[in-house]
C-alpha cells in the first residue's frame, strides 16, 4: 500500500515534502526537479535553499539573512521555519513565497519570480505525562504549488479595471447605475459636463423624476421586458438639464441578476442625442410638405399625361412603320464586313455600322460626330484634298469638289485606336434633298489592308532577288580572295614575335579580314542560295543565347518573358541567331544611354483573316522591345530594303537579311516604332509538328600532324598557300589543278603503294566538274576515301549535307591556320 501511495505522489505536479524538527528536508518528490534539482541532492539539506531571501521573513520568526548567504564556510545555526507551528498551530494554509531555481544567481539576474502558495502541517508524536497529554513537535509536511501565472492574473485584473474606470472617467457618455427602484447610485464624471449635475446632487434620487412624462411610458416598458434569459434593453428619452431645458438621450441598458434570477441593479449607458433628434423632426416635416407637393402635381400631370397619350398612340403607329423598314435596312449594314458611314457636307460623321469597331478599333458612339479627316493618315490629307486645294472655286464650290473627289474611288490609310494604321478603299456617292442640293453622302469603305502589304511584299522580294543573283557571285570570289589573304597572315604571324611591331599590325589586318568574311556570309545569306537547313529546335535557349552574347559588355539589361510551353519550331539555327544578332545589335546601338530590351516569346495562332501575310496555323511569335531613340516615320518603311542604313558605319545589309532569312523560313517580320519611346521587331515562325532535339557538346579532340594529303583547286594562289600551311603543319602534300588531275594522282599514289590519307577538294572548278563529281571517281577507286570539300558558298547543298555525297567534311573559306587544324584533327586523327 505504502509502494502506490509512492507511486502516487511522484507522478503529482506539485512539489510535497517533509522536514524534520529543524528544517531539514527528509523527504521530497520528483517535482522538485521544476527547479533544476533532484530530490537526492536536497536530503537532509536545509529548507532555506529554496526560499528567496526577501521572502524569508515569511516562514520563521526570528531571521538573520546573514546566515543564509555566506561567501565561505558553514551556516552554525539555520533560520528556524515555522516556529509559529510549534505552538500548537498546526496548518498554514497559501503562502505566497517566491523560489530561486537552482544554479540562477538572483542578485545578477533580479530574481526569479516563481511565486508558490505553501500548505503546511505540523507533525508531532503524544507523550502521556503525569500532569496530561503534551505534544511534541517532530517536523513539517507541505506541499508547494506553482501560482505564478495566477499571480499575473491577478495584477492584469487590476490594470484593467483601472483601465475601463479611466475611460469611464473621460466618455462623453453618461454611465449610470441604477437601484432595481430606479434609485440613483452612481453617474460617471460626464454627469456634469452634459446634463449640470454633480453626482453628490442627485445620488439617492430616483432616475423617473428626471424623465420627461411623455416618454415614461416606453422607459418603463423597455424596463420591463428585460429578463435574466434577455437583460439588455434600448431606447430614447428626454431627460431634463439643470437649468430646466430638455434633451434628448439614446439609453442602452442592462438589468445585472443574481444567482436566483434576482435583478440587483441596473447599468445603463445614455448619449446625448439632442442635435440629431431635432434634425430628424425637421427632415420629417419636410418630407410631409415635400408629399403634400408631390400629391398635388401628380394631379396636373395626369391631365397632361393623357393629353400626350393620344399624340403618342398616333405617332407610335407612324413610327412603328419607319422602324420595320429600318430595322431591315440596319440588320443587313450590320451584318456586312464592310464599313458602312453617313457624313454631312462638312465631312462630319453621322452612322456607322459595328464594322467600324472591327476594323479599327472605334466604336459608333466614339466616332459619331466627328470630322472623318480626323482620322485619316496625316500623310494622306493633302493627297485626299489636293484636288480641293487647287480649285480657285468659292466655299460652295469647294464643297463640291470635296464631295467630287470622296465619291471616287480612294484608297488612304485611317489610323486605328490603337495608333496603327490600317488601308482602306472608300467608295461614295452623294445624297440630295428635295431641292436638288447635296445633303451628304454615303458610302462603303473595304479594308485592304492585306492587298496593300502583299504588294509591298512582292516589291521588296523582287529588289531582294534581282540584288541576291549578283551577291552570290561576288561573295564566292571574294571568299577565294580572303582565303588568300587570312592564310598568309597566319602564317606571317607564326614565323615572327608576338613583341614585334609587325605581329600587332598583322593581327589587325586580320581582324579586318574576318570581318570581310563575315560581310561575304551575309551577302550568301542574303543570295538566292542561301537556303536554310531546317532542324527541329527550341528557340527558347537560342534567343537568350544569342541575346546575352550580344549585350555582353555593354550597360544594357535584357528582360525575357518566354512562355514555359513554347512550341518547337523547324529552323536553320545559325540563320535564325543571326537574326536575333542583327536586331539585338540594333537595339544596342540605338539605346546610347543603357536601359532595358524586353525580349518575349509565346505561341500564338494565326487566322486565314488576320492581316498578316502568312498561312493559318500555328506560330511562334518573338518581340524584341528597345528603349532607343525610335525610326523616324518616313524611313521605317524602308528599313528591309538592301543597303538602307541611317549608321555611317553600317553595310545596310542586316536587316534586309534578316527579312530574306524569316522569308525562307516561311514567317514574317514587322517593326513598329515611336520616336523618343523606342522600337518593337516582332517575328513570325511556323510551329514544329516535331519535337527538338538537345545535342552534347563535343569532347575537344588531340592534334597530332602526320599524313599525305592531296590539294586540289583550280586558283593556284589557293593552292600554294593551302600546301604552305598544310606543310607547316607537319603533313606531306600534292597539289592538283583540277579534277581529273587529282583523281589520276590518287589512282597513281595507290598504285605505288604510298596512298593519300586525306583529300582536300574545291566544290566548283569553273567549265568542269566540281568535288560532287570528283569523290564519286575517287570512291570508285577506294570506296573508304577520306575526302573534304570547301568552298565559298557556305550555304551550297554539298557544303551543308556534305556526308550525303561522300565527304568526311567541310571547309568554308575563307578559313585561317586554327581552322584548318581543327578540321583536320577532328577527321584524321579522332
Amino acid at each position: 500500500m505504502n509502494q502506490n501511495y509512492e507511486a502516487v505522489m511522484q507522478m503529482l505536479p506539485d512539489i510535497l515534502y517533509k522536514l524534520d524538527a529543524d528544517g531539514h528536508f527528509i523527504y521530497i518528490n520528483n517535482s522538485i526537479r521544476n527547479l533544476g534539482y533532484e530530490p537526492e541532492e536536497l536530503i537532509y539539506k536545509h529548507f532555506s535553499i529554496l526560499i528567496h531571501p526577501e521572502d524569508v521573513g515569511l516562514v520563521q520568526r526570528d531571521i538573520v539573512l546573514d546566515k543564509l548567504f555566506v561567501k565561505s564556510g558553514h551556516i552554525e545555526e539555520h533560520p528556524k521555519f515555522f516556529d509559529e507551528r510549534r505552538t500548537g498551530k498546526r496548518i498554514t494554509r497559501d503562502l505566497p513565497v517566491r523560489l530561486i531555481p537552482k544554479d540562477y544567481d538572483y542578485i545578477k539576474n533580479g530574481g526569479m519570480e516563481i511565486v508558490a502558495s505553501y500548505r503546511v502541517i505540523s507533525v508531532g508524536s503524544y507523550h502521556v505525562k503525569p500532569d496530561g497529554i503534551r505534544k511534541e513537535f517532530n517536523g513539517t509536511l507541505g506541499i508547494i504549488r506553482d501560482v505564478t501565472n495566477i499571480k499575473k492574473s491577478e495584477d492584469t485584473l487590476l490594470r484593467c479595471i483601472d483601465y475601463y474606470q479611466y475611460l469611464v472617467e473621460i466618455s462623453n457618455d453618461i454611465f449610470f447605475v441604477l437601484a432595481p427602484d430606479g434609485t440613483i447610485l452612481f453617474a460617471s464624471q460626464s454627469l456634469r459636463r452634459i446634463l449640470g449635475y454633480g453626482l453628490g446632487e442627485i445620488a439617492g434620487d430616483n432616475m423617473i423624476d428626471f424623465i420627461h412624462e411623455g416618454d415614461l411610458k416606453e422607459v418603463i416598458h423597455a424596463g420591463s421586458q428585460a429578463s435574466s434569459e434577455h437583460p439588455g434593453f434600448a431606447m430614447q428619452c428626454r431627460i431634463i438639464h439643470q437649468n430646466k431645458e430638455w434633451q434628448t438621450f439614446e439609453v442602452n441598458g442592462k438589468v445585472i441578476y443574481d444567482e436566483y434570477a434576482k435583478s440587483m441593479f441596473i447599468t445603463a449607458v445614455t448619449r446625448d442625442v439632442t442635435r440629431r433628434a431635432e434634425a430628424e423632426e425637421e427632415l420629417k416635416q419636410a418630407r410631409n410638405e415635400l408629399e403634400q407637393r408631390v400629391v398635388e402635381r401628380t394631379a396636373a400631370l395626369a391631365s397632361v399625361n393623357d393629353q400626350l397619350n393620344i399624340e403618342i398612340e398616333n405617332r407610335t403607329r407612324q413610327e412603328s412603320a419607319i422602324r420595320d423598314s429600318e430595322k431591315k435596312y440596319r440588320s443587313l449594314v450590320n451584318c456586312i464586313d464592310d464599313i458602312v458611314l453617313d457624313i454631312d457636307p462638312e465631312g462630319v460623321i453621322l452612322f456607322v455600322n459595328p464594322a467600324m469597331r472591327t476594323i479599327t478599333g472605334y466604336g459608333p458612339e466614339e466616332i459619331i460626330g466627328h470630322n472623318l479627316l480626323e482620322y485619316i493618315h496625316p500623310d494622306d490629307i493633302d493627297g485626299f484634298l489636293d484636288s480641293l486645294r487647287r480649285s480657285r472655286k468659292t466655299v460652295k464650290g469647294r464643297r463640291k469638289k470635296l464631295i467630287e473627289t470622296i465619291c471616287t474611288d480612294n484608297e488612304l490609310r485611317i489610323v486605328k485606336k490603337d495608333g496603327s494604321n490600317v488601308w482602306i478603299e472608300i467608295r461614295c456617292r452623294p445624297e440630295e434633298d428635295a431641292g436638288g442640293g447635296i445633303r451628304g453622302f454615303r458610302g462603303i469603305a473595304s479594308d485592304i489592308t492585306r492587298k496593300r502589304h502583299a504588294e509591298d511584299e512582292q516589291i521588296r522580294e523582287s529588289r531582294i532577288e534581282s540584288l541576291s543573283i549578283l551577291a552570290a557571285g561576288i561573295a564566292h570570289d571574294f571568299n577565294n580572295l580572303l582565303t588568300a589573304i587570312i592564310g598568309n597572315i597566319s602564317l606571317a604571324k607564326i614565323n615572327i614575335s608576338e613583341d614585334e611591331k609587325n605581329y600587332d599590325i598583322l593581327s589587325e589586318a586580320e581582324k579586318a579580314s574576318v570581318m570581310a568574311k563575315n560581310l561575304a556570309l551575309q551577302l550568301l545569306t542574303f543570295s538566292r542560295g542561301g537556303s536554310p537547313e531546317k532542324k527541329t529546335t527550341s528557340i527558347r535557349n537560342l534567343l537568350m543565347d544569342t541575346t546575352y552574347f550580344v549585350l555582353r559588355g555593354s550597360p544594357i539589361a535584357c528582360d525575357f518573358h518566354i512562355s514555359d510551353l513554347l512550341w518547337d519550331t523547324d529552323i536553320d539555327r545559325g540563320q535564325i541567331s543571326q537574326v536575333i544578332h542583327n536586331i539585338i545589335l540594333n537595339a544596342r546601338q540605338a539605346m546610347t544611354d543603357g536601359g532595358t530590351i524586353r525580349v518575349t516569346a509565346e505561341n500564338t495562332i494565326v487566322k486565314e483573316n488576320d492581316s498578316l501575310p502568312l498561312a493559318g496555323g500555328n506560330y511562334i511569335r518573338m518581340s524584341i522591345f528597345d528603349q532607343g531613340h525610335g525610326i523616324p516615320e518616313e524611313i521605317i518603311s524602308k528599313i528591309f530594303d538592301p543597303y538602307f542604313s541611317t549608321k555611317t558605319t553600317g553595310s545596310g545589309l542586316g536587316l534586309a537579311i534578316s527579312y530574306s532569312i524569316i522569308k525562307k523560313h516561311s514567317g514574317h517580320i514587322t517593326v513598329a516604332s515611336e520616336r523618343g519611346r523606342g522600337t518593337t521587331f516582332t517575328i513570325y515562325l511556323p510551329a514544329s509538328h516535331g519535337t527538338a532535339v538537345r545535342y552534347l557538346a563535343a569532347d575537344n579532340m588531340k592534334r597530332t600532324a602526320r599524313g599525305r594529303i592531296l590539294l586540289m583547286d583550280d586558283e593556284r594562289i589557293i593552292l600554294e598557300l593551302g600546301g604552305t600551311m598544310l606543310r607547316h603543319l607537319g603533313y606531306e602534300v600534292a597539289h592538283a589543278a583540277h579534277p581529273g588531275e587529282a583523281v589520276a594522282m590518287y589512282q597513281e599514289a595507290r598504285d605505288a603503294g604510298k596512298p593519300f590519307d586525306l583529300v582536300i577538294l574545291d566544290l566548283i572548278i569553273p567549265g568542269g566538274p566540281g568535288a560532287d563529281k570528283a569523290i564519286e571517281s575517287l570512291r570508285n577507286i577506294d570506296a573508304g576515301v577520306t575526302a573534304i570539300v570547301t568552298s565559298g558558298y557556305v550555304d551550297d547543298p554539298v557544303m551543308i549535307h556534305y556526308e550525303k555525297y561522300g565527304f568526311s567534311g567541310a571547309l568554308a573559306k575563307p578559313f585561317n591556320m586554327e581552322e584548318l587544324q581543327e578540321v583536320l584533327v577532328r577527321i584524321l586523327h579522332s
